[in-house]
């Protein structure tokens, strides 16, 4: 009979992201994962694999947090107003936890995602979703007169798919720094 798991998946999973999103894939050591996840190597290997398996639950875990991301750009409401605190709310203090900058996703798409093809598959699938949840509240926008009838739906949700893991990526190097702030204004000052 197998032996029951004595940890919570979840939460085991959020400790490696911590590991992961500090230290990249590259830095992050098995014992380093291991420390932070509070398991022995057996447990480890047990349920989650070796540590690229890990890296690829981890970042289909943290994709999940995407989905209050896809709440507000999908709800009702103001579809600028929207976009507006999607981009604003990614430059929240508590958002990434303290320690960590930039997004978990953006950093995997330059480190891994050019050398792996499972992890540039998980990405790709979350920039696709974040695109369409861009185009759905651009609709809505369009539909309530703050976006021009004549501008290109789909053309305005890449540039702002795009924008977003940029800035976030920019964040890495220099959290807080005014001119992210000012990248999300003019960002923002093409939704017209």
């Amino acid at each position: 009979m197998p032996r029951r798991k004595e940890f919570d998946v979840e939460i085991t999973l959020d400790r490696a992201a911590d590991v992961f999103w500090s230290k990249g894939y590259e830095g992050a050591s098995i014992q380093d994962l291991l420390d932070q996840m509070e398991l022995n190597r057996g447990s480890l290997y047990d349920t989650f694999g070796g540590k690229h398996e890990l890296y690829l639950s981890v970042l289909e875990r943290y994709s999940e947090k995407y989905q209050k991301i896809f709440r507000v750009l999908e709800g009702t409401g103001s579809g600028k107003k929207a976009i507006r605190t999607v981009f604003l709310n990614s430059l929240d203090p508590a958002n990434p936890p303290p320690g960590k900058s930039g997004c978990l996703v953006t950093n995997a798409m330059v480190e891994m995602a050019p050398h792996c093809q499972q992890t540039a598959a998980r990405l790709q699938r979350i920039m696709r979703r974040l695109e369409k949840a861009f185009e759905t509240a651009l609709h809505r926008a369009q539909d309530q007169g703050e976006v021009s009838p004549n501008r290109d739906i789909r053309a305005l949700a890449h540039f702002l798919t795009v924008a977003f893991h940029g800035m976030r990526a920019v964040a890495r190097l220099m959290p807080g720094n005014t001119m992210i702030r000012n990248f999300v204004e003019v960002a923002l000052s093409s939704v017209e």
